[in-house]
């Protein structure tokens, strides 16, 4: 796996806009549904910045392949978290924009950051390949969603994320601590102006 650049460079990047939009494009027509999938992105970085220091492998491809795999996972979980709050709040048809809009946006913000110099086909592969993935881990937070208990479905990610990280066993002071970085950027997401925002665009 080969990345060009450094994705913390590339993070600063997405601060700007996600690939294919201009930002007069993103103020005038999506700037809710811009902020946010910023967010989203953002959360995902610093969780995954804040847990490199945990991998350990000298191989530069593997470290690269499984930070990758990190802000995969936190993308998953932070999309699903910021939908499952908004759900309810906004009528269907632009609950639907949104996911619409998501499903395209955080795909590419993704695959761009480590694989910016890929060709076209490629990287569209592996654009379809994150929606599958993504798509089924909205199905297992949905199904633990259902239950009621939001702590099952942060167990479920740090489970996830001990896994790519090659913990072995039961460690509660590592799953502790993720627990407390991923608690940390869901405080600092402000899901209800970002509910304000998107209800802007049903009046």
């Amino acid at each position: 796996m080969k990345n060009s650049d450094d994705p913390q460079q590339d993070s600063d990047k997405q601060t700007v806009g996600f690939p294919g939009k201009t930002q007069q494009e993103v103020e005038s027509e999506n700037r809710p549904f811009y902020e946010i999938g910023l967010s989203i992105v953002q959360a995902s970085l610093n969780c995954r910045d804040a847990l490199k220091p945990w991998i350990e492998t000298p191989d530069e491809t593997k470290r690269q392949q499984t930070e990758f795999q990190l802000f995969n996972e936190f993308l998953f979980f932070f999309t699903h978290m910021a939908t499952r709050r908004i759900i309810g709040y906004v009528g269907d048809a632009l609950m639907g924009k949104l996911v619409s809009y998501l499903g395209g946006a955080i795909p590419s913000v993704a695959i761009e950051s480590y694989f910016p110099n890929w060709p076209i086909d490629s990287r569209k592969k592996m654009a379809s390949e994150f929606v599958d993935l993504l798509n089924e881990a909205e199905r297992q937070y949905s199904a633990i969603d259902a239950t009621g208990e939001i702590m099952q479905v942060l167990l479920l990610l740090t489970r996830h994320v001990l896994e790519l990280l090659a913990v072995k066993g039961v460690d509660e002071t590592k799953a502790s601590e993720v627990l407390k970085i991923v608690a940390r950027q869901l405080d600092g997401m402000d899901m209800n102006q970002m509910i304000l925002n998107l209800k802007q665009l049903e009046n």
